[in-house]
């Protein structure tokens, strides 16, 4: 393959000394041209593999936050970061805790000072130019992709008719009145409102002929939700594929989000308003990609579904960015709080920003969405629930089948809510 067509080899390097961390690297340079970063914390690794994922790990055993193990036990959860192959460079061990470190997924233990041939050998072993192919195939796409999010505002404006929701949801002075004069503007909003409104999760014994009545009978904070799950499928219509079925998405975005919101309620410092908003926009940015680049999301969601892998992590493979980061883009835009931000950005990855547990609700909530067939996101993958969720909510004590039936939720009647 000719140097045009070969991807630059990524290497994250982890050794608590700087200086060791320096030495490894410069063997790398020398064995071939790669793209190295080095750092002394797990942690920060890890963050750094959210925005970008490496061809291949080289981590000393120790270091200054965790072990090698314990990242290889994280990496081991995730579906995303699961295949990167580690190599950890240390000091001799003992027998007992090489096998370990290769049970736990290392490709290999190198004894230090690290031999060049012998890691020049394990370098040989990775094909980024083969693994890749598509990934050089869409260069193109890919800048084009990033180009035009720098243009955000203009690819995904929040819609008037939301905005004006969302204001008047968070005035205090506004009444019920306020609120359905405004959605009564747009006939086909009210429409889908009242579609969901008289739809078996609500059960109403009457039909909801009108949004004053649905306001009075729900409040303004359920019809909010409602209506700005409304307005969103009506101004962000997506294409119907053999991998991606419009209803399905917003089926599975529904459902999280009423997860979300019953969730919220078993768990400290939630506001099951935010938590329903959460939900619904988790998957946003595969909206956005089906709407602006449809050509190469059909090539992402086809590699997906034949190689049954993560869509996140061929996202990332094949154009350097995937959903998480345009949906959080999108939701900075139109000026969302940071928190929400957040939960979009790490859905898939918990363990980026335990610190704040409204990512631990959408990654658990997606993870029951997915569990109870409930719509289909376009992830023919889902993530399995990262070991640290339940107790980042303070949900420890149960299951997640006894979490679902705490919630209440009636999952057949979510997927007719459509």
């Amino acid at each position: 393959m000719s140097s045009d067509q070969t991807e630059t080899l990524r290497i994250l390097v982890l050794d608590e000394s700087a200086e060791e961390a320096d030495k490894t690297a410069q063997i790398l340079q020398s064995i071939r041209e790669c793209e190295i970063q080095t750092f002394s914390e797990v942690h920060a690794a890890l963050q750094s593999m959210g925005r970008q994922l490496p061809h291949l790990i080289v981590s000393e055993l120790e270091l200054k936050d965790h072990t090698a193990e314990e990242l290889l036990r994280v990496m081991a959860t995730s579906q995303t970061l699961r295949n990167i192959p580690v190599l950890i460079a240390t000091i001799f061990q003992s027998k007992k805790q090489l096998n370990r470190l290769m049970e736990l997924g290392a490709i290999g233990v190198l004894c230090k000072p690290v031999e060049k041939n012998i890691l020049a050998q394990h370098i040989e072993k990775l094909s980024p130019s083969a693994a890749t192919t598509d990934q050089a195939r869409m260069s193109q796409a890919a800048r084009s992709i990033r180009e035009h999010l720098k243009q955000v505002r203009d690819l995904a404006p929040l819609p008037t008719l939301a905005s004006e929701i969302i204001t008047i949801s968070n005035d205090p002075k506004s009444t019920a009145r306020d609120l359905a004069e405004v959605i009564q503007k747009d006939q086909a909003i009210s429409a889908r409102l009242l579609k969901i409104v008289n739809s078996a999760y609500y059960n109403f014994y009457r039909k909801i002929s009108d949004v004053n009545r649905s306001v009075v009978i729900l409040g303004l904070l359920e019809v909010k939700n409602i209506s700005l799950a409304a307005c969103l499928m009506q101004s962000f219509p997506t294409r119907k594929g053999p991998h991606f079925n419009p209803q399905m998405y917003w089926k599975h975005a529904l459902g999280s989000a009423y997860i979300s919101k019953a969730l919220s309620n078993l768990c400290k410092d939630l506001k099951p308003d935010d938590a329903f908003t959460m939900g619904l926009l988790h998957d946003f940015g595969k909206v956005i990609f089906d709407q602006h680049f449809g050509a190469v999301f059909d090539v992402i969601l086809r590699e997906a579904a034949q190689h049954e892998r993560p869509l996140q992590a061929v996202e990332q493979e094949l154009v350097g960015i995937d959903h998480t980061v345009i949906g959080g883009l999108v939701a900075e835009n139109w000026n969302l709080p940071e928190s929400l931000v957040r939960a979009i950005r790490y859905h898939h990855e918990p363990y980026l920003s335990f610190s704040d547990n409204r990512v631990s609700l959408i990654h658990l909530s997606n993870h029951l969405c997915h569990a109870r067939g409930i719509g289909a996101s376009g992830n023919p993958s889902p993530d399995e629930l990262y070991p640290g969720t339940l107790p980042a909510l303070g949900l420890e004590g149960g299951s997640p089948e006894e979490i679902w039936e705490m919630t209440g939720i009636d999952a057949e009647a979510i997927g007719h809510i459509l």
